[in-house]
Formats: structure tokens, C-alpha cells, sequence
């Protein structure tokens, strides 16, 4: 992406590191217990149908590309698509 002071202000990004030679600081507190499981393409139509799609070719094409989705406790409550680059 290329900037100039012409064109509108860039989108406010956070980069985390850390420094692996030191322990790592302690982690968030789970507030409700979750179990996220990957998704196969056997649910592409109901996946579909929870993203508002009228066809479940999206999510084929998804699971093709060897894309992996997880979702909460076999429930669609978002999704989260990983793809490999």
C-alpha cells in the first residue's frame, strides 16, 4: 500500500512482539469455557446459509484453497477462515 499526505489517513494498526528470551507474560483470564473445532466442507450449506449466502460455492472454494475455518462448539457464532500463503 502506498501513502501519500494527499490521500486519506491509513487504518490504525496494532504489532505485538515479544521477546521469546524471556518468559512469557501471563495470558487473559477466560471469562466462559469454549471449544473450537475445525470445520469440513460436509457443513458448507449450513455455514453458508449462517454467513447469508444463497449457495454454498463461497465456502467450497474456501475449503478448496485448504482454507480452515473454526467455529465455537459446533455452532456458527463467527467464523474464522486461516489460509495458508
Amino acid at each position: 500500500m502506498i501513502w501519500s499526505a494527499e490521500s486519506e489517513a491509513l487504518p490504525r494498526v496494532t504489532l505485538w512482539t515479544l521477546d521469546l528470551d524471556q518468559p512469557l507474560p501471563p495470558g487473559p483470564v477466560p471469562q466462559v469455557s469454549a471449544i473450537f473445532t475445525r470445520a469440513r466442507p460436509e457443513v458448507a450449506q449450513e455455514l453458508a446459509r449462517a454467513m447469508d449466502l444463497d449457495r454454498p460455492t463461497t465456502v467450497l472454494q474456501r475449503f478448496a484453497r485448504a482454507a480452515l475455518l473454526y467455529r465455537q462448539d459446533r455452532k456458527h457464532i463467527g467464523e474464522l477462515w486461516l489460509d495458508h500463503f
